[in-house]
């Protein structure tokens, strides 16, 4: 009979050296299968995260949950240490994705349950949904990935990195400290190549990259491995050399790691002598950078009914890049935007059934009913008539207008010489435009007639002579 193995490790001994620290909790003797030989086995609680061997997921292609952790004693004699430390196994509370990158489980289509079986690093593809539009992804991607580029790549994306995110929230948070704030500046110097952020600040001019892992002389996106980005080079010196030409002082942030607190030291080394950042509430940075300025911008749109003009003033973001955004929101159904040429074409809609409806209507009822003035409502009539709503007879309007309306008015040129009658001056300032390509206003018609401007607009007025 074979003479039973003893234990090598007491209960309550501590195993610590410079890669691991645990506590022996318990220990029993078992057998493998089909095999009479008798092992010993240890349960442990880390000293270091404080895994305790309860309940866990293997962190491989199995993903396998496991009641309770076991280490076999020829394990901790090889030196192996907490399985939990060196991330082989995910353990709710400590490593897994909940607790130390909680960001990501909104991309999860079982959201924090299914999250909480996985760590940040896992080289596991999913298929993950937008937490925006609701879509998921048709392509698999690892869970490392989306750890690093903060995203999925979704097609409602507004396609800046989180590092350029958070800059631009920063920005947003000190914009009264700034005499200007512009998001990615494009001046007609620098032609196709835009500038990350670009402020002006005691009457100094400023701009701040961020640069990322990807260019700036770094990594090639989709070259091998180290591969230099020569082309980026480049180019950042040319940029860099064109806003010293401008006199506009640049500032290069690394960022390398798109990580909150990473980019928070970064940013606060390269600007603190400059602005003040000691009133930046910096766990709104954290979550306005995580957020689609897409769906961001569509909300604003929605909620103010400003122009993309207005719109680049408040928000500090390029007029293009709003309207890109909201032609994106559109499709997605985030917001009701239509373009110029679509509004044109809805107001030239409306002028229609006016002019239909009343045939003899004037340009100043047409003005008063859609509050516009009178160069605008010339431009929906005539885009009404390109579109073949409408067909506004002018001299039938004339007609009526001389009818029903006041005095008649000539009108001559600077040298006295006569031009046309109309029926009244109101009827002259509603069709200026179409007859004259200028705009004349009722006011200063009167003023020529009696005698208070010597002309207007290169043109004289005069009553009849009776």
């Amino acid at each position: 009979m074979s003479k039973k193995i003893k234990f090598k490790y007491q209960i309550g001994q501590i195993i610590a050296d410079e890669n691991r620290n645990f506590t022996i909790i318990d220990r029993k003797y078992f057998k493998k299968n089909n095999d009479t030989k008798e092992y010993i086995q240890y349960k442990i609680q880390c000293n270091i995260c404080g895994f305790t061997s309860e309940k866990y997921y293997l962190n491989n292609s199995e993903h396998k949950f496991i009641d309770e952790y076991w280490i076999i004693e020829g394990n901790i004699n090889r030196g192996k240490g907490c399985p939990c430390c060196s991330n082989k196994i995910v353990v709710s509370g400590i490593n897994d994705i909940c607790t130390t990158d909680s960001w990501m489980t909104k991309y999860f289509q079982g959201g924090k349950q299914e999250a909480s079986k996985y760590i940040s690093g896992s080289t596991l593809r999913i298929f993950p949904i937008c937490p925006d539009c609701g879509i998921i992804r048709n392509k698999s991607i690892s869970i490392r990935d989306i750890k690093k580029l903060r995203s999925i790549g979704c097609n409602c994306g507004d396609g800046n990195s989180y590092p350029n995110k958070f800059a631009y929230a920063v920005f947003r948070q000190i914009k009264n400290q700034l005499e200007l704030y512009q998001n990615e500046y494009s001046p007609n110097w620098i032609g196709k190549c835009r500038y990350d952020n670009y402020f002006i600040v005691n009457n100094k001019q400023y701009i701040v990259e961020m640069d990322g892992s990807l260019g700036h002389g770094k990594n090639v996106y989709g070259g091998k491995k180290g591969e230099c980005d020569k082309q980026g080079i480049l180019r950042d010196r040319l940029k860099d050399d064109m806003a010293n030409n401008h006199n506009i002082t640049i500032i290069r942030i690394n960022a390398d790691i798109s990580d909150g607190d990473y980019l928070k030291n970064q940013m606060c080394k390269a600007l603190s002598s400059i602005v003040d950042l000691s009133s930046i509430n910096w766990q709104g940075v954290y979550e306005y950078a995580e957020k689609n300025l897409v769906k961001e911008v569509c909300e604003y749109y929605t909620n103010t009914h400003l122009n993309t003009y207005q719109m680049e003033k408040d928000l500090g973001l390029d007029r293009t890049t709003i309207s890109k955004y909201l032609k994106k929101g559109n499709k997605i159904g985030w917001a009701n935007y239509k373009n110029h040429v679509e509004k044109k074409n809805d107001n030239a809609i409306k002028i229609a059934n006016l002019i239909n409806q009343n045939p003899l209507i004037t340009t100043s009822e047409l003005s008063k009913n859609m509050k516009h003035g009178l160069p605008v409502i010339w431009c929906w009539i005539h885009r009404a008539e390109e579109l073949k709503l409408c067909d506004y007879n002018y001299k039938d309007v004339h007609e009526n207008n001389k009818r029903h309306y006041g005095k008649s008015v000539e009108v001559y040129d600077k040298e006295n010489n006569y031009i046309n009658t109309y029926s009244c001056v109101s009827h002259l300032s509603d069709i200026s435009m179409s007859e004259f390509n200028v705009n004349f206003q009722t006011q200063n018609i009167y003023a020529v007639i009696n005698g208070n401007k010597k002309s207007y607009k290169g043109f004289i007025f005069k009553y009849p002579i009776e």
